[in-house]
């Protein structure tokens, strides 16, 4: 019985390894928004969206970080760092992440080993932004008061879990019909699908009215990928149920073809 073998030239073979590597290792992300889901990305997070301390105020939260009165306005304090639950299956652009660390200006990094980051507002990708992080977005963040918390709360079970972490009380403004407007705004790892969702969760969006927000993941100082505008429907979303919750999703790779559904 002949038996035939095909033999690729040493360069051929060394370009197709090195196009193997290239694929594996090409992420990128693309982003799409949800404004209507009426619920939260994979219904997995029921919780009202109450500030700690109250008897309406949900179980099973971890507080990470108090507003400090002294923090220098120009520097974001940090959270301890956050070691992913046990298991849990997560990569930033193709890398392993472990451990993340909430910041009070409102972005996350995808490890531990940056801290005492000060940066401006200039738009991603920012040269002065740490690398490897997600950005909320100044818009969505406000400032900061002795009633901004920053929380965590995994939910779900393995291999389908979500951690979150939650800005949670940032003040935005005051009105003389619902005083004072706070804002809740969570960013969520998803377990084995990779993706990051920003979650908007509460929040005085100043009119109705499309917005950049300038959200986004940024891997470098000359690589981010930036949410799209979003419709802001309402002046003031302020339902404590994630009905009217608004959700952007980064997911690893280029936009699908064809409109499919994300759950």
């Amino acid at each position: 019985m002949n038996r035939s073998r095909i033999v690729f030239p040493r360069g051929l073979m060394a370009l197709l390894l090195l196009a193997v590597g290239f694929g594996a290792a090409a992420q990128g992300y693309h982003n799409d928004a949800y404004q209507a889901l009426g619920q939260n990305p994979g219904g997995l997070n029921q919780d009202l969206e109450y500030a700690p301390g109250t008897s309406r105020t949900p179980t099973g939260w971890t507080e990470v970080y108090a507003y400090q009165q002294t923090t220098p306005a120009s520097a974001s304090q940090m959270s301890r760092g956050l070691s992913l639950p046990a298991g849990f299956a997560f990569r930033f652009n193709g890398q392993p992440v472990t451990a993340v660390r909430a910041f009070s200006g409102g972005f996350l990094t995808f490890d531990t080993a940056q801290t005492a980051i000060t940066w401006n507002t200039n738009p991603l990708p920012n040269p002065q932004g740490p690398n490897r992080f997600a950005f909320i977005s100044w818009t969505l963040l406000g400032l900061s008061t002795p009633q901004t918390r920053i929380l965590t709360k995994t939910f779900g079970t393995a291999p389908h879990r979500q951690f979150w972490v939650q800005w949670n009380g940032v003040y935005h403004a005051t009105s003389s019909i619902y005083g004072r407007m706070p804002g809740y705004t969570s960013l969520v790892l998803e377990e084995g699908t990779n993706r990051v969702h920003l979650v908007i969760q509460r929040t005085f969006w100043w009119g109705l009215r499309n917005l950049g927000l300038g959200a986004g993941l940024q891997l470098n100082g000359t690589t981010a990928w930036v949410a799209d505008t979003i419709w802001a429907k309402t002046a003031y979303q302020s339902d404590p149920r994630p009905d009217d919750n608004i959700t952007i999703t980064f997911e690893p790779g280029p936009r699908r073809p064809f409109d499919a559904a994300m759950w």
